[in-house]
């Protein structure tokens, strides 16, 4: 079994080095490195303010990205989801990433088309949300 303190030791040096190198900008690296993807792979430019969306792109239009990792140690339901911070922008953007960080899904979804379940304000990623918005294969064709 490893050492906890170790462990939490080594985490908080990772934190720095993911902080000075842009990778996580608050602490929270799982929607930190979310924003960051979704910036780098859709062509955004990330807000330095956190206002009330957390990208725009050239044209102006706003982005709100929510983020996800899935495995065993994560619940079965997609991310919160405030609605209010949908009223101020064009689309939601939904990152899911593997156990090993590796990019799973990334769905571009027009605002007003957002699925939502009321009870827990939870992001509703069905079937039909992935064949109609799925942007992950047409990014990686383009690599």
């Amino acid at each position: 079994m490893e050492n906890k303190e170790e462990l939490l030791e080594e985490y908080g040096s990772l934190m720095e080095r993911m902080l000075r190198s842009g990778i996580v900008r608050s602490g929270n690296v799982i929607s930190d490195y979310g924003e960051h993807m979704a910036a780098k792979r859709l062509g955004l430019e990330l807000m330095v303010d956190r206002g009330p969306f957390d990208a725009v792109d050239a044209e102006g239009r706003k982005y709100e990205i929510k983020t996800r990792t899935s495995g065993s140690y994560m619940n079965n339901g997609g991310p919160q989801l405030d609605l209010n911070q949908l009223k101020s922008c064009d689309y939601l953007v939904y990152v899911e990433f593997g156990l090993q960080w590796g990019l799973t899904k990334l769905l571009k979804i027009p605002a007003e088309e957002v699925k939502y379940k009321k009870k827990g304000k939870r992001l509703i990623i069905d079937d039909e949300t992935l064949r109609r918005y799925d942007v992950l294969n047409e990014i990686k064709k383009g690599f």
